[in-house]
């Protein structure tokens, strides 16, 4: 057996890194804020739609303050919810649209574009933790390009798909190793290659963040082997190239 497992630790470390984003994934309120049709004044701590903007808060606790226009909130405000979030930015037809900043009561951050009060478009979302995404965002969630920096250093650039790695991407680790390919799901799935600091490096198969099917690995030296891999180890015929010339094929 050629052993070409030096990337075992590098995998799972990726591998909790993307079950931090899942795990901890925010929950965005989507609030409908319209102002009762009936007795449209009686929440108004201030101001008035008549007079384009004031201060109206609801039973529950939740406070918007900005403009108003046509009994709905319009233009420019800012709203409090009672779970601690905040939102500051445009609204339109009551509900957030356009440019806006949503403030997390555990300490995280969203800045960028809102449509019908949820983020569409692209956006910046720190987190409390010090990771950080700049992408696009559609129907809420995390869909098209976008980078994800982690605190430690570790940084995923490449496709999105309902808040996960979808399509291609690199992924670029702290200590230097990097894997460039096909995501599924947030794991590693189809064509891709994974260089190691070392000089090592593999051009393959992979599925669910192992070597697994036709892939050839190479080492720093320039010896190599191809063939067949099952759960990041050599499975079936393969064969080994030496750089003097010298060939190996077998099992």
């Amino acid at each position: 057996m050629i052993d070409a497992t030096n990337s075992t630790n590098d995998k799972f470390e990726m591998k909790d890194r993307f079950l931090l984003i899942g795990t901890s994934q925010l929950t965005f309120l989507v609030l409908m804020i319209s102002i009762p049709s009936e007795a449209a004044n009686n929440g108004w701590l201030s101001g008035s739609c008549a007079s384009g903007s004031g201060v109206y808060r609801w039973t529950d606790g939740n406070r918007y303050e900005g403009q108003c226009q046509n009994n709905v909130f319009q233009g420019q405000g800012t709203l409090f919810l009672n779970n601690g979030d905040r939102y500051d930015g445009s609204f339109s037809n009551d509900q957030k649209n356009g440019r806006g900043i949503y403030s997390f009561a555990n300490g995280d951050r969203f800045e960028g574009q809102f449509r019908d009060g949820q983020r569409n478009g692209q956006g910046v979302l720190s987190r409390l933790n010090g990771d950080r995404f700049v992408g696009q965002f559609r129907n809420d969630r995390r869909n098209g390009r976008g980078s994800y920096t982690f605190l430690n250093g570790d940084l995923y650039e490449g496709n999105w798909e309902a808040d996960q790695y979808n399509g291609r991407g690199v992924y670029s680790f702290s200590n230097g190793n990097r894997y460039e390919g096909q995501w599924r799901d947030g794991l590693q799935n189809g064509q891709g290659s994974f260089s190691w600091v070392n000089g090592n490096r593999y051009e393959g198969e992979f599925q669910n963040n192992e070597r697994n099917g036709q892939g050839t690995y190479t080492w720093a030296n320039e010896n190599r082997y191809t063939g067949m891999w099952r759960n990041g180890e050599q499975h079936g015929n393969g064969t080994k190239y030496w750089v003097n010339g010298d060939r190996y094929e077998g099992q």
